[in-house]
């Protein structure tokens, strides 16, 4: 614990990503318990810049109500991957005590395997209808407080996307301009069910960061990004190699074990009781 008694609260929250490193290289369980004596909103800082699996474990650690208080304020798309990566019992109980809409996204969302759009979109995205404003799309921006987001979407009364708008884009128009008369609406939706691997890449991403997503009924359910395709492709990878590395060992054990019968075999071929034989 010497080494965290050095990180500071004003180290966690300025530098984020290197303190996630010097997190990443010491013990889940006393990360656990040092993150867990401080405020969320500074605890949370650094684990949004750990690999997933240390989070996961970090949280497995803690009281329920301290892992959701933490888990709830890291970037919706880390936040998914960290609770996939959980033993299925300390999950579950953080996530019965996070507020009920959240707790009902990420439900529907852990339900997708990681081979599917669904595993790695955005469950919460902001979402307006036809007669919202650019004042309403900047109120419900900063009641979602996510940083990461990057559009807001418009949809009709049934819940199907008709648009988007960038967030960037807000800020260069008047605050009454209506969504429905500068949002974009030439949108290739993704369905959740479809593999992930099959929209990396498409011609539905030209201009675009992000992409909406929809359930088998065309409702609008979250939203993908390059950068979560970009981490798909790295978990691929990651178990690509994981599995590549036992078959690699078992393989050079039966050429070890092949070698060495052979060996055997020579030598009982030309020692000299075979040549006595002779």
């Amino acid at each position: 614990m010497t080494e965290l008694a050095a990180v500071s609260r004003g180290y966690l929250t300025s530098r984020p990503i290197e303190a996630a490193r010097v997190l990443g290289r010491l013990d889940a369980a006393d990360v656990a318990a040092f993150l867990a004596a401080l405020p969320a909103s500074v605890g949370a800082a650094p684990l949004a810049h750990m690999a997933p699996w240390k989070v996961a474990r970090c949280l497995a650690d803690m009281a329920p109500a301290t892992a959701a208080e933490l888990v709830s304020r890291v970037p919706a798309a880390h936040r998914v991957r960290a609770l996939r990566a959980m033993p299925r019992v300390p999950r579950d109980a953080v996530i019965e005590v996070l507020p009920r809409g959240q707790a009902r996204l990420l439900r529907r969302q852990l339900r997708y395997p990681a081979s599917l759009v669904g595993a790695w979109m955005t469950g919460d995205v902001a979402t307006l209808q036809t007669d919202a404003t650019v004042a309403d799309a900047l109120a419900a921006l900063r009641a979602r407080n996510e940083p990461d987001c990057v559009q807001v979407y418009v949809s009709d009364e049934r819940g199907q996307p008709l648009g988007l708008v960038a967030v960037a884009g807000l800020l260069q128009v008047a605050p009454e301009q209506p969504l429905a008369e500068i949002m974009r609406r030439e949108i290739a939706a993704i369905p959740a069910d479809a593999p992930w691997f099959r929209v990396d890449g498409d011609r539905g991403w030209r201009g675009l960061l992000e992409r909406p997503v929809i359930d088998a009924r065309g409702y609008l359910v979250g939203a993908l990004s390059l950068g979560q395709l970009a981490a798909a492709r790295e978990r691929t990878r990651e178990e690509v190699a994981s599995s590549e590395r036992p078959v690699t060992a078992v393989a050079g054990g039966y050429i070890a074990a092949i070698s060495g019968l052979a060996r055997i075999a020579i030598g009982l071929a030309t020692g000299p009781g075979a040549r006595h034989e002779r």
